[in-house]
This record gives C-alpha cells, structure tokens and sequence, in this order.
C-alpha cells in the first residue's frame, strides 16, 4: 500500500482521495492539487481506495472508472452503501465512458466525470462545482493568492 498523506495538522477538512491504477496520473494530479492547497490521498487499486475512504474521510473522491480488479462503478456502490463515506462526493475520471455508463452512475450517485486528456481548468471547475466556490477560496487565500493554477492540457 502506497498511500501519501501530507499537512496532517489541517484534519480532513482539505483531503482529496485519487483512486487510479495509473501512477503517472497520480504524480501529475497530486502535484497540482497540492499546489491548490489541498492534502493528497492516493491509491492504486480499488480495494485500497475503499479502505483509505472509510480511513481518513476525504472531502472529494477522483475515481477512476476502469481498473483491473473492480470498475468504479462497483467501487461507487461500496462507497455509497457505508455509512461514513455515502456523503462523499465522487468525480470519475476516465478515457472511454458511454453515455450509458454517465447516465448510470449519476443514478447511484457520482457528482460528475471527467474524461482524460482533461485540463487543469476543468479539473479546478470540478472542484470548486463539487465544493463550492468558498472553500476553494479560502484555499488560495492560505495557499499563495497570487498564484494561479496553470492550466494545461494533458494526456495519458
């Protein structure tokens, strides 16, 4: 299990769950939610990111949608069925979603999908739709208000 935890002294009020297989995507991701401010999560399989959900309670969950031990849709039900995370916003991230795929987990209850090579602007909009504009504010108040997170696109 390779989990990254950073800025424990902040409690779970900031805390971003990526749950992908890909470790390229973790890397790029973390350092740029980092640099928004917020404390970083990772896991590299569903189950670990089932157990680290329930563990340490983050306020936004990036799943990815096809892993090969579990889709995300089955890891959305998990996480929807526990008491401690069915409040947990889910976003899901992936290269190949169907509109039947969209529209079914919008039932079971994902907040939204982003689909890869996605920007970072997009990726800023999904967290502060999923958050609200408030906290995201607040984070760039505490987190140099001066810089701007530089969007761009990339691939995978």
């Amino acid at each position: 299990m390779d989990s990254s935890i950073d800025n424990n002294e902040k409690g779970n009020e900031y805390k971003i769950l990526i749950v992908d297989d890909d470790i390229w995507f973790h890397k790029y991701f973390t350092k740029h939610l980092k640099s928004w401010g917020f404390e970083v999560i990772s896991a590299y399989n569903p189950y670990e990111g089932i157990s680290l959900a329930a563990k340490e309670n983050p306020i936004l969950i990036f799943l990815d949608y096809i892993m090969p031990e579990m889709n995300g849709d089955n890891v959305l039900k998990i996480l929807k069925a526990v008491e401690n995370t069915k409040d947990i916003p889910v976003v899901f991230i992936s290269g190949n979603l169907s509109a039947d795929v969209i529209g079914a987990a919008y039932k079971m209850g994902a907040k939204g999908f982003l689909t890869k090579p996605v920007s970072l602007k997009v990726i800023y909009q999904k967290i502060e739709e999923c958050l609200g504009s408030e906290v995201f504010a607040k984070l760039k108040l505490e987190h140099n208000p001066s810089e701007e997170p530089n969007f761009k696109v990339f691939k995978l």
